[in-house]
């Protein structure tokens, strides 16, 4: 890896890289131009140079100057960059349209400034055929949001959702969704850090509406058509999160996991049983069912950087906000809980998927793959972070009144030797409220340990499955939660897994 750094250290050396890809890779439309600001240069291999306008092709080959400008490009495959001012970014390689899976590839570089990236599908279904590279390190994804700013030799990464993977000749380091990763200059590996990438430009979906006629054709509406008890649509809109009523939880904290809520599961007195939902500070504030307190902050704060979106589902964290007796009193499941300095409450909340989603489905059998989540964290006697490795999935088998879950998490934490744990459950989820809960099998390298799943099917069209999970070895607990996106539908039915209810 240290040979990019002479690859790239050269002037017009990156120019003479591109000209060596294929001319089938250089011709390819990779996106467009859907926000500018400033006098951004786009530069072609043979020399030639443009400025850019909205709505401006971008072609594979080409290298992106921002100057003191800005821009944002969204790719044919349904991916999305945004760079920041006095950035230099070259798309080397994009091969895309017409191909297969197998086939398609996307290599970008980042020379100087930063990005904000939202990956497409190439990222997610050729996942080996997507590197960006820097002059210190190269970044690999799982399917992700992230951030990245290299300022000379200095590169920051900040995840957002999924995994990331930064890597050079010394080592390699993957980071999920709320963790940093630094290559702090030349001839120096990638670590974990507290620093975050510094990037200025305002966010993957530009500084403006990309035209009146799509801000107009994308509505805040209700999703679907059930209403609670008070007329209030049980559902909001996917991405939205604002504070009302039709969400339902799970959560991983030191005293197991657990979920609760429900979609259209109306109580003897006819009250909505779904969570009523208040948000603040960037995640949840305060939850009530019925009326009274099922979840609440209390006197903890919301780690921001822990937090999170993918669709239906939002997750985050609370910490303690070190009063004098070492910790915070939050509700959790109706029950004030001590959250001490060394602990954190994970949840994830969402819109439930109707009845109606499971029904259609009848027969068929979803592979989820991990989307992100909160970070892993391993409290005891030695606390360290890890990662969920993205080998994790969950298989669901749908049926028309029901449907039967079988999650399968793989947890690797970062030891001296690294400690890897196997956690598989097999639940039923009705169709009227598809929530599950309980104990499930656990193994690690190191030993034995304990393991409690719990999570929901949600989205609109049950496109994804919200997932608490706590784990105990004797020495540690490891307390966590994570969103779950459909990666595919087939016919048949699948074998249940060892252990969970």
């Amino acid at each position: 890896m240290n040979n990019l750094k002479t690859i790239f250290s050269g002037k017009g050396t990156l120019i003479a890289a591109i000209a060596l890809l294929s001319g089938q890779a250089l011709a390819e439309t990779a996106g467009r131009v859907t926000f500018v600001n400033g006098a951004v240069v786009a530069s072609a291999a043979d020399g030639t140079s443009r400025v850019l306008q909205r709505g401006d092709s971008i072609n594979g080959g080409e290298k992106i100057s921002t100057r003191s400008g800005r821009v944002q490009i969204r790719f044919t495959d349904g991916g999305f960059v945004s760079l920041q001012p006095n950035s230099v970014f070259g798309v080397d390689e994009y091969l895309y349209t017409n191909r297969k899976p197998e086939e398609t590839s996307l290599f970008f570089s980042l020379l100087q400034g930063g990005m904000r990236t939202i990956t497409g599908t190439i990222g997610k279904v050729n996942k080996q055929s997507y590197k960006v590279r820097t002059p210190v390190a190269t970044i690999g994804i799982r399917g992700t949001e992230y951030l990245a700013s290299l300022d000379g030799d200095d590169l920051k990464v900040s995840v957002g959702a999924g995994l990331v993977n930064v890597a050079n000749d010394l080592g390699n380091v993957t980071a999920g969704a709320g963790q940093n990763v630094s290559v702090n200059g030349p001839g120096k590996a990638p670590e974990l850090s507290e620093e975050k990438a510094e990037v200025l430009a305002s966010g993957v979906n530009g500084d403006e509406p990309e035209s009146e006629e799509e801000e107009q054709a994308e509505p805040t509406v209700a999703v679907g058509n059930v209403l609670g008890a008070a007329g209030n649509p049980l559902l909001l809109v996917e991405d939205s999160f604002q504070s009302g009523p039709g969400y339902t939880a799970a959560y991983g904290f030191f005293n197991g996991a657990d979920v609760l809520g429900g979609y259209n599961d109306l109580a003897a007195d006819g009250g909505d049983s779904s969570l009523t939902v208040t948000f603040s500070d960037g995640g949840m504030q305060s939850a009530t069912q019925f009326n009274e307190p099922s979840f609440d902050r209390g006197s903890a704060t919301e780690v921001v950087a822990h937090g999170g979106t993918s669709g239906s589902l939002k997750w985050g964290a609370w910490v303690s906000s070190g009063v004098e007796d070492g910790g915070s009193l939050v509700t959790v499941n109706a029950a004030t809980e001590f959250l001490s300095d060394n602990n954190l409450f994970n949840y994830i909340v969402g819109y439930l998927a109707p009845p109606t989603a499971i029904a259609s489905k009848n027969g068929l059998v979803g592979t989820y793959t991990f989307a992100g989540g909160t970070p892993v964290f391993a409290t005891g006697a030695a606390p360290t972070d890890g990662y969920i490795d993205d080998s994790s999935y969950i298989v669901v088998n749908f049926g028309v009144t029901a449907a039967s879950v079988f999650p399968h998490l793989n947890i690797v934490i970062n030891d001296a030797a690294p400690t890897t744990y196997n956690v598989t459950g097999s639940y039923s989820a009705s169709a009227s409220a598809p929530t599950f809960s309980g104990t499930a099998s656990c193994s690690n390298s190191a030993g034995s340990c304990s393991a409690a799943l719990s999570g929901f099917i949600a989205g609109s069209t049950a496109s994804q499955v919200g997932l608490g999970y706590h784990i105990n070895d004797t020495t540690r607990d490891i307390d966590g939660t994570a969103a779950f996106n459909l990666q595919s539908l087939t016919n048949g039915s699948v074998l249940a897994v060892d252990g969970g209810q």
